[in-house]
């Protein structure tokens, strides 16, 4: 649900605002316009979604206080999180990264606090964890919109112009992000049924690798995206360039010292994971790809190089290799399954190439543009 709700409006407001971030007025100006959409998919989603919980609940013999507790705290942590990333975006326009990193961590550490403090003093359950989260994630959400205030319209006007613009960016984006919100949960099915409690294991622990990559991709969303979002046209093709060829050096020889030196990430797996060489390389080479993969989509969005072809590209592309895979593997070794993983992977940024050739092609194809008389393009259809 939280995906759905979401649809990409998080990394709108910096990518839409672009190089007039010094301006309250359009900073607060995305800021409603994205509480406007948000506020009509609460009103689709809400219901269906508590629909879903109720029978849920229902099949595992839940209380219907039960229900209604942990459904009002998650509906409540979801609208925190709503206004987390609301907030969060002007600090992110003014490269404010102590402030938003100070925020998130110093609050992520109380909520650990607490529960640990429930769990040592009470009977920590389901409940307790999801009303201190959310009570953790509203106090978090207020600590951001006072944090941010400074830097945005707290009356803006909400125009025609900033809503279409909005769902010019959002809607092409929807189906792609739905789709992979389901998707990466695909292998783990699968592994379920036709995979050995081994292999299961095997996979969860391989995966404590793919967070070497996770942390580098952190950066995507704070400061690379940020930045290419503020540059000026003329700027953009020599810095994606020099960017993305960062990105592929690093990934290479990360993935070649693992191959030639696995040893010390078979250290953090553990004495029992130690025969797992050539999995390693494989859940190194597959992150690598998501990192690239992430970094060149984080870039394409800052620049509005949308286009209605891409999501459905990459589904059809995905689902064709998955499929492929499913008649070719029989999936019931670990290594299977970081092999589907990896050429799923590859399959998710195979169209990013293209995404970038059209983007460059409709920006830079025989136009002049100056520096001066720069604005970010607007979305593609």
């Amino acid at each position: 649900m939280a995906s759905i709700l979401d649809v990409g409006i998080s990394g709108a407001i910096v990518n839409l605002v672009g190089s007039r971030g010094n301006d309250p007025g359009v900073l607060g100006e995305y800021m409603a316009a994205t509480r406007w959409l948000r506020n009509l998919l609460l009103i689709a989603v809400v219901p269906l979604g508590a629909v879903g919980f109720y029978i849920f609940g229902a099949q595992h013999g839940w209380s219907s206080f039960d229900q209604a507790t942990l459904f009002l705290a998650i509906l409540a942590t979801l609208l925190s999180q709503a206004s987390i990333a609301t907030h969060t975006a002007p600090l992110l326009v003014h490269q404010r990264i102590r402030d938003l990193y100070r925020i998130t961590t110093l609050s992520a550490l109380g909520r650990l606090f607490a529960l640990g403090l429930v769990y040592f003093a009470f009977q920590l359950n389901a409940a307790g964890v999801y009303l201190i989260t959310a009570l953790a994630t509203a106090f978090t959400a207020l600590w951001a919109r006072d944090t941010s205030r400074p830097f945005f319209s707290r009356n803006p006007a909400l125009t025609s112009a900033s809503r279409q613009e909005l769902l010019r960016y959002v809607v092409p984006l929807a189906p792609g992000i739905i789709f992979f919100a389901f998707q990466g949960q695909i292998t783990i099915f699968i592994m379920s049924a036709v995979g050995t409690m081994a292999s299961i294991a095997e996979i969860g622990a391989l995966g404590r690798l793919g967070l070497l990559f996770g942390t580098l991709s952190a950066v995507n969303g704070t400061l690379i995206g940020p930045y290419f979002a503020r540059l000026a046209c003329t700027q953009v093709p020599r810095r994606y360039a020099l960017t993305i060829v960062a990105a592929i050096a690093t990934s290479t020889i990360v993935v070649f010292a693992t191959f030639l030196w696995p040893d010390p990430l078979l250290w953090l797996l553990g004495e029992k994971y130690h025969h797992m060489r050539s999995e390693a390389v494989w859940t190194v080479f597959g992150a690598s790809i998501t990192f690239v993969g992430a970094l060149s989509y984080g870039i394409h969005l800052s620049r509005h190089w949308i286009f209605w072809w891409a999501s459905p590209l990459t589904i059809a592309l995905v689902v064709a290799v998955q499929a492929w895979m499913l008649i070719k593997w029989r999936l019931e070794s670990a290594q299977d399954a970081i092999v589907f993983t990896s050429l799923t992977n590859l399959a998710m940024l195979a169209p990013q190439a293209l995404v970038a050739i059209a983007g460059f092609r409709r920006d830079y194809g025989g136009v002049s543009r100056t520096v001066e008389s720069e604005e970010l393009p607007p979305s593609s259809t």
